[in-house]
């Protein structure tokens, strides 16, 4: 049986560096611990429920566009409704170490420290929602805030504020958090959106985390579940099947 301080510092633990890939969101659920700017740092929660089977492109779902829909172009919603095929064109900015993608026209027309919202109601909106949205909201200093508009107003929202609250201030340094390296867009309609993001760690491992977006209060915003988990994990063998998207070009 492991020894306490192995059980309290996951950080340190090889198999969460990779599977886990230094997912802070996780946090409330024990699959990383994160460090506050005081005090002691919390014990490990619940059983995380994330995923650390590795998954190979041909076990994720093909993208996929309305049923109403049998190209791949949606005729509702307004905007560019055409899929993304290759990266969209965009600038970096650096949050709280994360490099987060901005664009003129699909979003965010807000960026500030807190809050990243105002994204265009297309597949390329939806992408940069939860490209930028994904991690941050759970990082930032105003977590509260940023997770109030990030995220959709649920009971998926209540529960995961309230266990947010057990925890600090998170200041991670480089090469803790994992960056976005591709994308997948699962499925898409103007009223929610399914999105597979490769997300690449210091060590290079890969891993995949899926969200859902829905459209509300004219934005795109993160869906949670009623427990108020984050989104699922899973380690990844490569970028095959995704369309290769990164800071670093």
């Amino acid at each position: 049986m492991a020894d306490d301080s192995e059980t309290r510092n996951p950080w340190t633990r090889p198999g969460v560096l990779v599977a886990a890939a230094f997912l802070v969101v996780a946090v409330v659920f024990g699959v990383v611990v994160i460090t506050g700017t005081g005090g002691d740092s919390p014990a490990a929660g619940p059983t995380p429920t994330t995923s650390t089977t590795a998954v190979s492109a041909s076990a994720l779902p093909p993208s996929t566009v309305s049923a109403s829909s049998s190209s791949t172009t949606v005729r509702a919603g307004g905007g560019d409704q055409q899929l993304p095929r290759t990266a969209p064109p965009v600038s970096w900015v650096t949050v709280k170490t994360l490099a987060l993608p901005v664009s003129p026209t699909a979003g965010p027309r807000v960026n500030t420290a807190t809050v990243m919202a105002g994204y265009a109601h297309t597949p390329v909106g939806a992408l940069l929602a939860v490209a930028d949205n994904g991690l941050r909201f759970a990082v930032v200093d105003d977590w509260r805030a940023a997770t109030r508009s990030a995220v959709a107003d649920t009971p998926g929202r209540a529960a995961f504020l309230a266990q947010r609250a057990a925890y600090g201030t998170v200041t991670p340094t480089p090469g803790q958090l994992t960056q976005i390296a591709g994308f997948n867009l699962v499925s898409y309609t103007p009223d929610r959106a399914v999105i597979q993001l490769a997300r690449a760690a210091g060590d290079g491992g890969l891993t995949v985390t899926t969200d859902t977006v829905i459209w509300g209060d004219r934005d795109w915003k993160i869906l949670l579940p009623d427990s108020g988990t984050t989104a699922p994990t899973a380690a990844l063998q490569s970028l095959q099947g995704f369309i290769p998207w990164s800071a670093s070009g």
